[in-house]
């Protein structure tokens, strides 16, 4: 189960790793920007939800 864990940040790594590639990087760069702002927007949704409820 531990090894899993470090596998799975080597492939978050290797990720970034394609941004260098230029014909790939819109493709790595926008599904995350994409994931940052739903995350960013679910915590966001989370507090304030958890302060005023």
């Amino acid at each position: 189960m531990i090894t899993d864990i470090f596998k799975g940040f080597g492939y978050v790594f290797s990720g970034f790793s394609l941004i260098t590639q230029r014909g790939i990087r819109p493709f790595v760069v926008v599904p995350l920007l994409i994931n940052i702002l739903l995350f960013a927007g679910g915590v966001w949704l989370a507090k304030a939800n958890w302060i005023t409820g």
